[in-house]
């Protein structure tokens, strides 16, 4: 589920598997994510998942990783790369590029 807090952290623990916050920086999910766990907790179910959206920069590799980690600090579960592409090759590209320098410099 997305939307924003309060009501779509309700909304997500009623409803849903997860929480999808799109486009907010990682230090904005913080309070988020508390709310959405306490909320777990006082409905009796287990910590739902973050899928977070934000695209990552990925023409300067170290900073794509700290970025993934700052997301992964604050409690993201998951992070999605949102990237159009021209064409096939270039989404082979990204694609390897993920898996390849920026997966493996998370924990």
């Amino acid at each position: 589920m997305g939307g924003n807090p309060p009501h779509g952290l309700r909304r997500a623990v009623r409803f849903g598997d997860g929480w999808i916050p799109a486009g907010i920086e990682p230090e904005a999910l913080t309070s988020g994510i508390v709310q959405l766990r306490e909320l777990c907790q006082a409905a009796g179910r287990p910590p739902l998942e973050v899928i977070a959206m934000k695209t990552l920069p990925l023409a300067d590799l170290p900073r794509a990783v700290d970025y993934a980690r700052q997301f992964q600090d604050v409690g993201v579960t998951h992070l999605v790369h949102p990237q159009g592409y021209e064409t096939v090759a270039e989404y082979r590209r990204t694609i390897a590029l993920l898996e390849e320098q920026i997966r493996p410099g998370l924990r």
